[in-house]
């Protein structure tokens, strides 16, 4: 039996978007292994942008965060952009806990989201 993939990649322009699949508390596990595949398929270009549409992750684990500001670091480094939208309200009150809100472009839906990558070029 084959796991469904509890993350979509797409590149529909210059930005990389990531669908998380609706994971809970009970998820926790798979959750930072996606998180984890992202720090090993997404390789950081000069100026890659990446958005993580988190509609539907309902849980992020401490291990997970990690993960997350491990990636963002990355990106960074190599000039790029890492944005999050549609954060459910327990892992918005999470990332507020912990002050990334204040590190980590946080956007309401995609669509604004994606619109400020655009107003950065």
């Amino acid at each position: 039996m084959t796991e469904e993939p509890k993350a979509e990649v797409s590149k529909p322009e210059d930005v990389t978007i990531v669908h998380f699949a609706k994971m809970s508390f009970a998820d926790r596990f798979s959750v930072e292994a996606e998180f984890e595949k992202l720090l090993t398929t997404i390789v950081p270009g000069p100026g890659l942008k990446v958005l993580l549409n988190c509609k539907g992750l309902e849980y992020i684990s401490s291990r997970a965060l990690g993960k997350l500001v491990t990636l963002h670091k990355r990106i960074i480094e190599r000039s790029g952009i890492l944005k999050l939208c549609a954060l459910e309200p327990q892992v918005y009150t999470i990332m507020r806990t912990t002050e990334l809100n204040q590190v980590l472009d946080i956007y309401e839906d995609e669509e604004s989201a994606l619109r400020s990558f655009a107003e950065t070029n």
